[in-house]
């Protein structure tokens, strides 16, 4: 119950003026929801450092990186969206 809990959107969004904003568990971030349902959860570390759970795939992607003084180059997210999950096969 506690991993179902922690992992849902309990505040669905982070930004009460953006209905797309992330939403936010017990201590992890919620990306994509609907319906108060998980699609994707994150641990977002310090300078690029991620971790995102895509249950529906039992998928877990880790980036390691360090970003903490520079623009982001690529959007860890926006890559998990558009590149890795198109690529796995169902």
């Amino acid at each position: 119950m506690w991993v179902s809990e922690s992992t849902s959107p309990f505040v669905p969004h982070t930004n009460p003026l953006d209905a797309k904003s992330m939403g936010y568990g017990y201590q992890w971030w919620v990306p994509k929801h609907s319906n108060g349902k998980s699609e994707i959860i994150a641990e977002l570390g310090f300078g690029g450092q991620l971790l995102m759970l895509v249950p529906k795939y039992d998928l877990i992607v880790v980036f390691n990186g360090w970003n903490h003084h520079d623009q982001l180059e690529k959007s860890s997210f926006r890559v998990l969206v558009e590149r890795i999950i198109p690529g796995i096969r169902k």
